[in-house]
């Protein structure tokens, strides 16, 4: 009676360990994604950096700038987030909020028309920041 016992609790302790190793797998992949998007990230803000720099305080518009994926997206949504903070100029502030316009139009239409409350709070914060007026009708909507 008592090697059953102690045989349940053994066949228990090892379905609990598998599935804490299956756990752990999972979640050591979904870092390592999350790692790689993040490099790919960092290396297009790296590309973008000086290129949105320059039209922001020359006026000089550049062709490497096309977006068409997420990860160019969230990298240029990083750079023009961080230029937000710390821009002054009036002709900066509308260079900017021409570039997320031009960039970020589209992707933050869709993101307005998320299920999802959180989404649609980050499009709307975003959309003050960069100052995009084209989305005054999507807003109010």
């Amino acid at each position: 009676m008592l090697q059953n016992e102690v045989r349940q609790l053994a066949i228990i302790m090892l379905i609990l360990l598998l599935l804490l190793i299956i756990i752990l797998i999972y979640l050591i992949g979904r870092k390592w994604i999350e790692i790689n998007r993040r490099k790919k990230i960092e290396t297009y803000k790296s590309k973008y950096k000086q290129v949105i720099f320059s039209y922001l305080t020359e006026g000089e518009i550049s062709r490497t700038l096309k977006v068409s994926n997420d990860t160019q997206r969230k990298a240029i949504e990083e750079i023009l987030g961080h230029y937000t903070k710390v821009l002054e100029g009036e002709d900066e502030k509308v260079r900017l909020s021409e570039i997320a316009t031009d960039c970020l139009l589209n992707y933050y239409r869709n993101r307005l028309k998320s299920f999802r409350w959180s989404t649609r709070m980050n499009a709307l914060y975003h959309i003050e920041d960069f100052q995009i007026t084209m989305l005054i009708e999507d807003v109010l909507k």
